[in-house]
């Protein structure tokens, strides 16, 4: 299948159907888009307002449309000359009786034809299956009469307040309900919190209503994606985006088993265009025997965030947030310190059972240990891990992976515990017990949700020093991107892969983060805004935390609309501390609510918004920075819209859209307007124009608009050309980022500004200001070049290009030698 060459995506839910998408096919063959990026469509929970709960995967989910719509959608998209990228979710299912194999499994245990189909361990618990879905004791809820039973015969259902659980045959006739009908079913019933530590079966990361797949069955693996299969052969979907890779238990065979049936599928002999969700560390590479096109993008994403924060303004915003909040620690000490608080508090059953194993496994080797010391050795060995996994999945282990767990043992004290941990983990015997294998497996679907749940939903939430940097797949602690490291970068980057700048996943949006950014540039202005808040803040005997008031204080700013706050704001930033403050974990949780304390944080967010003073200082911080965060965001647009790579658009974000965390960036999409909006720019728009009324996103949407209309008119260059890194000179030389992308006679260069408050002051970097800032071509690169954003000749005859020449009219520049 022919990969996509621009990718725009789209949210199904109850809110947004298929029907609505099937009006957005003109608008989006018209932005430039060759495939609609859908969301999981197969049936999920009732409700769901993302996909991923799926709860049947042989059908389409009703909720956002028929089978007949889903044909209609995809035939409309194909008559226009698009096509579907569709996202599916092979690790997990609803745990939820709206899944008829989970239901059946619970009916009737491991008799179901679907028990091996889940990741059970029928060996605990009895022989059933342990469900933490009460508020109280089992025999409180038992003698408060809590229970019920509705429905008759095999429709019979066991009912706790909302929870429905199916009942065994033959296990209830009539009655109260009593202990000894509890006790017949194939399933134990739990405190939802303590049990949540005994579970098992395996999860997605901490949530117990995911159960995770067991797709390394052959049966399961078919069962699973009947339906998606069924799409490819039918020319509904031509690609596809893989959910959560690292949950699978071997993701290599999964993906050649994948591909070989999706090539199938589609027509045989030609490989399917597949991408998985795979979270790279900085320094990490995607595996190269793996037969995918790349990753969904978070390491392009945080490798282009980096090039707009200030080095030496970090430092400054690194002082300043030791003194607001008095944290001293450095963001690798507190990832480390709340992975450890995350395998304590929220996988304590999976921590047991695998210290459980490994005490078996190494009295086999005559090596006694104590479930204590087992549980500390693979603890702290999991708390150093410096990636999200490992992928051994046979008797060797590559060289790759035997660097990554050396790395995860480095400061682990050494003694026979961890001695005996290493060797397993390095299967190093000559003749390597199948156990040793087993339980490396299982140790690698649990490093990956303590990574996520540790360090992206906890340490991202406590270490706030500059919230842009607090990204999926970044490295708060050290976030810059110097111009050598992108060139590096790009020039060996897989040109299939997926350049994102917001995903569904985000924690900022890309316009948000580029407004944040500009504080490592004003850090001065930033501290006395800062200083001012905390210091009328204390007086007033705020009962906020300084660290949570700062995170709060940065997400206004992020998220502050142009034409100022309203009531829907006020609720949007509501919803958004109320996750910030219950994912760090420390004076509150999902789990332990501390209703007094997120009374106090609140209330001072209430107090901020009706305080004027506030407000205004707000306001005016938000409007001197905006020209700078425009520029920003317009920067790392022509970067991703050119790198190498497939550029995505996630729903909304070609105006300016600052949403935060989900579910804000989930929020209905206003595409009337931007399909009013599209109508509107002409081919050639005036530029002046565009830059005075900058507010109204049209330049965003102008520049998305013909950057993807010179990625179809110069494919081969972006299909196949080379990335070639272009040098710049001057007194602001490290201020541009300019490269070329040639294939024989086309040539596209990308000219794109940074850190351009030490430029213009907040205004527009354009003419004059670059001063004798330049861009030095190859001696073979052409003599003549023509903005294709704006229409302008640049001359080229000296092998340098003047940045004043270059971004005479607009902040970004794409040239190319066609005239």
């Amino acid at each position: 299948m022919a990969a996509p060459g621009a990718t725009y995506r789209i949210q199904f839910n109850s809110d947004f159907t298929l029907r609505d998408a099937r009006r957005l096919v003109p608008y989006l063959r018209d932005l430039g888009i060759t495939h609609l990026y859908a969301s999981p469509v197969l049936t999920s929970r009732q409700g769901s307002t993302h996909g991923y709960d799926v709860a049947d995967p042989a059908t389409v989910d009703r909720e956002i449309g028929s089978e007949e719509e889903w044909a209609a959608l995809a035939d409309e998209l194909r008559e226009a000359g698009l096509s579907v990228m569709l996202d599916i979710v092979p690790n997990h299912m609803a745990a939820s009786i709206e899944n008829p194999w989970w239901r059946d499994v619970l009916a009737r245990g491991q008799e179901s034809e679907y028990a091996r189909y889940f990741d059970i361990d029928w060996d605990a618990k009895g022989g059933k299956v342990l469900l933490p879905v009460l508020g109280e004791s089992t025999e409180d809820a038992l003698a408060a009469g809590s229970f019920r039973i509705e429905g008759e015969g095999e429709a019979a259902r066991l009912c706790y307040f909302a929870t429905e659980l199916p009942l065994a045959a033959g296990s209830f006739e009539g009655g109260e309900v009593t202990a000894e009908v509890l006790e017949r079913q194939h399933y134990r019933l739990e405190h939802w919190e303590s049990g949540a530590q005994r579970l098992n079966y395996r999860r997605f990361f901490d949530i117990t209503e995911l159960v995770s797949l067991r797709e390394e069955d052959p049966e399961v693996f078919a069962r699973a994606h009947e339906r998606v299969l069924a799409m490819m052969r039918n020319q509904r979907i031509s690609a596809l985006r893989v959910d959560h890779i690292d949950g699978l238990r071997d993701p290599a065979d999964y993906l050649w088993r994948l591909q070989a049936r999706s090539s199938e599928a589609g027509g045989g002999g030609e490989s399917f265009y597949v991408l998985i969700e795979k979270i790279l560390a900085p320094d990490e590479e995607l595996p190269a025997e793996w037969p995918v096109a790349g990753t969904t993008g978070y390491d392009f994403l945080n490798l282009v965030n980096g090039l707009y924060i200030d080095p030496d303004g970090l430092e400054r915003l690194d002082a300043l947030y030791r003194e607001v909040t008095g944290q001293e620690a450095p963001f690798e000490k507190v990832a480390r310190e709340a992975k450890l608080q995350v395998m304590r508090d929220s996988f304590a059953g999976e921590m047991e059972s695998l210290a459980g194993e490994l005490v078996l496994l190494a009295a086999a080797e005559g090596v006694m240990l104590t479930l204590e010391e087992a549980r500390g050795a693979i603890e702290q060995v999991t708390a150093g891990m410096p990636v999200y996994r490992t992928y051994t999945n046979g008797a060797a282990v590559s060289e790759r992976d035997v660097a990554v767990v050396e790395r995860a043992f480095e400061g682990v004290e050494d003694g026979a515990v961890a001695g005996f941990l290493r060797r397993v983990l390095l299967l190093d015997r000559e003749d390597v017990p199948a156990g040793w294998l087993r339980f490396v497996m299982r140790w690698q679907q649990f490093t990956g949700p303590i990574m996520a749940k540790g360090v992206e939903d906890t340490a991202f939430y406590r270490y706030n020093r500059l919230l842009s940097a607090n990204e999926v797949g970044g490295e708060p602690g050290s976030p810059l991107t110097t111009v050598e490291r992108l060139h590096a970068s790009l020039a060996n980057r897989r040109l299939l892969t997926m350049n994102a700048a917001t995903t569904h996943d985000t924690k900022r949006s890309e316009d948000a983060r580029a407004r944040l950014n500009v504080l490592s540039e004003i850090t001065e202005r930033w501290a006395a805004c800062v200083r001012g808040w905390r210091g009328r803040a204390e007086r007033a005997g705020t009962g906020i935390e300084a660290n949570d008031a700062y995170a709060l204080y940065q997400l206004l700013y992020a998220a502050w609309p142009l034409d100022g706050p309203d009531q829907t704001f006020r609720e949007r930033m509501h919803g958004v501390l109320e996750k910030s403050l219950r994912e760090a974990k420390r004076r509150t949780s999902w789990g332990q609510v501390d209703e007094g304390y997120e009374g106090d944080a609140h209330g001072h967010l209430d107090e901020s918004l009706d305080d004027e003073a506030f407000c205004r200082e707000m306001e005016a911080l938000v409007e001197e920075t905006g020209v700078s965060a425009a520029v920003n965001s317009l920067s790392q647009l022509v970067i991703k819209l050119t790198a190498p790579g497939v550029p995505d658009t996630y729903q909304g974000c070609e105006l300016w859209e600052n949403s935060l965390v989900d579910p804000d960036n989930r929020r209905p999409v206003d595409f009337d307007a931007r399909m009013r909006m599209l109508n509107g720019l002409s081919e050639r728009v005036d530029a002046a124009e565009l830059l005075r009324n900058w507010q109204d996103g049209r330049i965003k949407a102008y520049v998305t608009r013909r950057g993807l209309e010179a990625r179809a008119r110069y494919a081969a260059a972006f299909a196949l050309g080379g990335y070639l890194p272009l040098v710049t000179e001057g007194e602001d030389a490290g201020r541009v980022v300019a490269f070329a992308r040639v294939e024989g006679a086309q040539w596209l260069i990308t000219v794109a500004p940074r850190l351009t408050w030490g430029v213009s002051g907040g205004e527009w970097p354009l003419g004059e200001a670059w001063g004798d800032t330049a861009i030095l071509l190859p001696d073979y690169a052409p003599d003549e070049w023509r903005d294709v954003l704006t229409g302008a000749e640049v001359d080229g005859s000296q092998p340098r290009l003047r940045v004043a020449d270059v971004l005479r009219d607009l902040p970004v520049a794409l040239l190319t030698c066609d005239r």
